[in-house]
C-alpha cells in the first residue's frame, strides 16, 4: 500500500505539472477540450502496467525507478517521465562507465534495469548482468547449444542473433536460437526452468525477445524467410514454464486443421496452396500485452514463398500473414486482425512492436494500437476491435497507390507486381529491409507524438529473377539509401519534423519528459535531440554501431541512460547485409554504455576489433561463367543469411569468406560434410564437388572485389 501511495503521488504530481505547463502549451487548439481527459488517461495508462515504475523489490522511495520492460512499460512507449536529464542539463551528460560484454557478436537488445542491476542479452541465448552503478559484471548465463542434435539450418542461423529479453521481479527470460526459452533467477543467474517453444530439428529458430504479462511469457519464432515452417505464438507459465497454449498464425495441411481458426485461415490461401506454400506468418519480433483488455498484440511477416505464382491459386488475404493480430492472452483464442499488406509479395512484414495509447478519436478518448511496419505506412487501429482508424505514409513506397481512408484496404499498383513482369527489372520501394522493422519507437504521451527510426530503401528485382540487395548504393539508383528520425503525429498522420541520417539503418528511440529524444546511429554516435524540433543538443561518439534502443533508470537519485553497442550482427534483420548495419569506423567490441550527468569515463578501444583488412587473394580471378554458377550455389544454399550478401561479412562471430585461405578451400568438402558443426556451421551434404569448385570461384571473385575496393579507399 505504501508503494501504491508513492506511485499515486508521483503520477498525480506529474499530471498537475502537465496540465498547467507543457501540455497546455503543446496541444493543438482543436484538442484543448480534451486536455484534462488526456491527463487522466496518461495517469491511468501509466499506472495500469502492474505498476511499471518502481517495480523493484528493493525499492524504498522515488529515488529508484526501474526499466522492467524492454519497451519501458506494458504499452511499449519507450518513454520515461524522469526529468533529471533534460533540455537544460543534457549538455552535462557524460559516460559514467562502459563494460566490455564477452559476446561473440554485437548487441542490439534494450537493456533491462531491475533493482540496481542492468541486464543485457546476446546471441545464443546469453544474458549479462552488470552493476548499474559501476558496470561490474555480476554474472553471465549462456544456453549450451546441443549441436549434437540434428538441428535445422534455421536453428544454427538463429543462434547468431538475439534482439532482447524480458523480466519480472524474480526472473529474467531469454530465448536461444535453437527454440529453447529460459527463465533465470535475476539475482543469481541460475536457470529456473527451460521450455521448448518450437522444434529445432524442424526449420525453426528464435531471434526475437519474449514478453511477459498476466503471469505468462509469450514467444514467437522465425524461419529465416524460408518457405519451410508455419508461424506460431506460444505461451508459458512465468513461474513454472508450463506450456499453456499455441496459436497457429497460418494454416498447414488443409485436411488436418487444428481448430476452427485454422480452417478460417485456410480458406484465404487459395486453391492448392499446400504443400507449395508451407511457410510464413512468423511473429519473429515483439509482443505487447494489454493489461487493461487482456489482449496480446503481435505482427507477422509475409506469406512464403515470396513469389505469389508459387503459392495458392486465387487467394484472399492469406491470413494471418503481414498482419497485426490480437489474441485473448489467457487462452490464445483469436480476437481480431488487420492485414497491412494483403497477398504480400514484397516481404513488407508487420513485425514491428505495437504501441498502445489513448487518443481522442472523433471526440472520444479511444484505446488504440499503433504500428510502423515495413511497408512505409503508420497505422492506428482500435485496440479492442481492430477497426481501422487511419494510416499515413512515413516513407517512400510504390507497392500501393494508397490506403482507402474508410476501409483501410490498399489499392494495388500493377507496376510493382514484379512476378507479372518477366524479363524486366522491377523496383520495389520500400526494399526488403523495409521503411522500419524491429527498432523500437518512442511515444510521448504528453504531446502524443511518435518518434520513428525510418528509412527510404529500395530493392531491385532483376530480369533474371534475383534480388539486388545493394541497389541503393549504385550510382544510378533511383532511390538512394537514406535514414531519418521522424517525429510523427498519429492524430493527423502528418510529419512534425525529421532529421536525416548518413546511414539507412539506425537505432531505436527513447523519448523523455525532459523534452529529449535519444537515438544511436550506425556510425556509433549517441545523440540527444530536442523532442519539439529535432535539433541536436548533445552527442557522444563511440566505437561501435548502435542499433538497439536506450533505456533509463533512477538509481540512488541519479538518472542513468543505458545503451548497447557493437557491430550489430546480432540484429538478424540486417545480419545478411553488412553494409547496412556498420561502418568501417563502428565495428568496435560489444559494449554496454552507461551515461549520467557529470560522467567523465572514456572508452578504451579493444584490440582485435575494427574493419576486417582483406589480404590480397592467393589465386587469380576465375572464369565468369564459373563465377556466375558459384553465385547461384551461394544463394541457393542461403549462405548469405550468415556470411552476408555477396559474401560481405555481416558479423564478427562468423568468418569473412573473402579472406579464405588455400587451406580453407582444401577443407571445404569436410566442412560441408559437417566437420565444424560443433562450432556452429551446419552440414550441407547436398553440395556436390562441382558446386564447391564453382563456389570457390565466386568467393575468389568477391575477394578480389573487396581487396581492390579497400586498396582504392586507402589511396584516397
Amino acid at each position: 500500500m505504501c508503494l501504491f501511495k508513492q506511485m499515486l503521488w508521483l503520477h498525480c504530481s506529474s499530471i498537475l505539472e502537465l496540465s498547467s505547463g507543457f501540455l497546455m502549451r503543446s496541444v493543438r487548439p482543436k484538442h484543448l477540450l480534451q486536455v484534462s481527459l488526456l491527463a487522466l488517461t496518461v495517469f491511468l495508462s501509466v499506472s495500469s502496467g502492474a505498476l511499471w515504475a518502481l517495480t523493484s523489490p528493493d525499492t524504498k522511495s522515488t529515488q529508484n525507478e526501474d526499466w522492467p520492460f524492454a519497451d519501458g512499460n506494458p504499452e511499449s512507449w519507450h518513454y520515461t517521465a524522469q526529468t533529471q536529464i533534460n533540455h537544460q542539463t543534457v549538455s552535462q551528460l557524460g559516460l559514467a562507465w562502459s563494460a566490455d560484454i564477452p559476446s561473440p557478436s554485437g548487441l542490439v537488445g534494450t537493456p533491462l534495469v531491475l533493482g540496481g542491476i542492468v541486464y543485457q542479452s546476446g546471441p545464443g541465448g546469453a544474458v549479462y548482468a552488470n552493476d548499474a552503478r559501476t558496470g561490474k559484471l555480476l554474472w553471465q548465463f549462456h544456453a549450451k547449444t546441443p549441436y549434437n542434435l540434428p538441428l535445422s539450418f534455421v536453428a544454427y542461423w538463429a543462434m547468431h542473433h538475439n534482439r532482447g529479453l524480458a523480466g519480472d521481479a524474480d526472473r529474467i527470460y531469454v530465448a536461444a536460437g535453437d527454440c529453447r526459452l529460459f527463465a533465470i533467477d535475476r539475482i543469481t543467474g541460475k536457470q529456473v526452468w527451460m521450455a521448448e517453444a518450437c522444434d529445432p530439428t524442424q526449420p525453426y529458430g528464435i531471434a526475437g525477445p519474449p514478453q511477459v504479462g498476466g503471469g505468462m511469457v509469450f514467444i514467437g519464432n522465425a524461419n529465416a524467410d524460408l518457405n519451410t515452417s508455419r508461424g506460431t505464438v506460444n505461451a508459458f507459465d512465468a513461474k513454472t514454464g508450463k506450456f499453456l497454449w499455441r496459436f497457429y498464425a497460418r494454416p498447414g495441411d488443409p485436411t488436418k486443421p487444428e481448430n476452427d481458426t485454422v480452417k478460417m485461415e485456410a480458406k484465404t490461401w487459395g486453391k492448392d496452396y499446400w504443400p507449395s506454400s508451407t511457410g510464413g506468418a512468423q511473429a519473429w519480433n515483439g509482443f505487447t500485452y494489454d493489461p487493461k483488455l487482456g489482449l496480446l498484440y503481435f505482427g507477422t511477416n509475409g506469406p512464403l514463398p515470396y513469389n505469389p505464382l508459387k503459392r495458392g491459386k486465387n487467394p484472399g488475404d492469406e491470413l494471418f500473414s503481414s498482419a497485426i493480430v490480437a489474441l485473448d492472452a489467457r487462452t490464445g483464442k483469436y480476437v481480431w486482425h488487420y492485414t497491412t499488406v494483403p497477398h504480400d509479395a514484397w516481404e513488407l512484414s508487420a513485425v514491428a512492436t505495437i504501441q498502445i495509447a489513448e487518443l481522442p478519436i472523433n471526440g472520444t478518448m479511444t484505446r488504440v494500437v499503433m504500428q510502423a511496419p515495413k511497408n512505409g505506412f503508420f497505422y492506428v487501429l482500435d485496440a479492442k476491435t481492430g477497426k481501422f482508424i487511419s494510416a499515413g505514409q512515413i516513407a517512400a513506397q510504390n507497392w500501393t497507390k494508397g490506403i482507402d481512408p474508410k476501409t483501410g484496404r490498399p489499392t494495388p499498383n500493377p507496376d510493382a507486381e514484379w512476378w507479372n513482369r518477366p524479363g524486366q527489372d522491377t523496383l520495389q520501394v520500400p526494399g526488403t529491409n523495409g521503411a522500419h522493422t524491429w527498432e523500437p519507437l518512442g511515444y510521448d504521451p504528453r504531446t502524443q507524438l511518435v518518434y520513428i527510426p525510418a528509412r527510404n530503401m529500395a530493392t531491385l528485382y532483376t530480369k533474371d529473377g534475383s534480388l539486388d540487395w545493394y541497389y541503393p548504393f549504385r550510382k544510378d539508383a533511383k532511390v538512394k539509401a537514406e535514414g531519418f528520425l521522424l517525429a510523427w503525429d498519429p492524430l493527423t498522420q502528418k510529419e512534425k519534423w525529421r532529421v536525416s541520417r548518413t546511414s539507412s539503418h539506425n537505432g531505436g528511440v527513447l523519448a523523455t519528459a525532459g523534452d529529449l529524444v535519444f537515438e544511436g546511429t550506425t556510425e556509433g554516435a549517441f545523440e540527444a535531440l530536442d523532442s519539439a524540433t529535432g535539433r541536436k543538443l548533445w552527442s557522444f561518439q563511440g566505437d561501435g554501431a548502435i542499433m538497439g534502443a536506450p533505456s533509463t533508470a533512477m538509481i540512488d537519485g541519479v538518472e542513468y541512460i543505458f545503451v548497447a553497442s557493437g557491430d550489430n550482427g546480432a540484429s538478424a534483420q540486417t545480419h545478411s547485409a553488412g553494409a547496412f548495419n556498420t561502418t568501417p569506423n563502428s565495428e568496435g567490441s560489444p559494449r554496454l554504455l552507461a551515461f549520467r550527468l557529470g560522467g567523465t569515463a572514456k572508452i578504451i578501444p579493444k584490440a582485435g576489433y575494427g574493419p576486417v583488412v582483406l589480404p590480397k587473394p592467393w589465386r587469380p580471378r576465375q572464369p565468369a561463367d564459373l563465377v556466375a554458377l558459384g553465385k547461384q550455389v551461394f544463394q541457393a544454399n542461403t549462405c548469405d543469411l550468415c556470411h552476408g550478401v555477396y559474401a560481405m561479412q555481416a558479423g564478427r562471430d562468423i568468418p569473412d569468406l573473402r579472406a579464405s585461405s588455400r587451406d580453407t578451400y582444401g577443407a571445404m568438402r569436410l566442412i560441408f560434410n559437417g566437420a565444424f558443426r560443433q562450432a556452429g556451421m551446419p552440414a550441407f551434404k547436398n553440395i556436390t564437388d562441382k558446386d564447391i569448385i564453382a563456389l570457390q570461384a565466386y568467393l575468389t571473385d568477391q575477394a578480389w572485389n573487396g581487396y581492390e575496393a579497400q586498396q582504392a579507399q586507402q589511396k584516397k
